[in-house]
């Protein structure tokens, strides 16, 4: 089966995270962050909030990685926070 998609289109997409040494399972983004199918489009990531529960200076990197089109395609570990008090 080919996928169709029009201009506009939503492009589901899964994230999971790294963090201590353990991994997230993969879990839905909301649809309003999703990309749309040709249209240009960012995000940027303002930090972690305070209250995420992760300290950026003990030393554990912090990282995300994306799932587009069920699995298909992966984006690599992306580092949100080095472990050195660094976003």
């Amino acid at each position: 089966a080919t996928l169709q998609f029009r201009r506009g289109d939503l492009l589901p997409v899964m994230k999971r995270s790294q963090y201590q040494g353990g991994r997230s399972a993969w879990r839905e983004v909301p649809h309003d962050a999703c990309p749309r199918f040709d249209r240009a489009t960012s995000i940027a990531f303002q930090g972690l909030p305070p209250d995420f529960g992760i300290d950026p200076s003990e030393g554990q990197e912090y990282k995300i990685a994306f799932s587009f089109l069920n699995e298909q395609f992966q984006t690599p570990w992306i580092t949100l926070a080095d472990g050195r008090g660094l976003f």
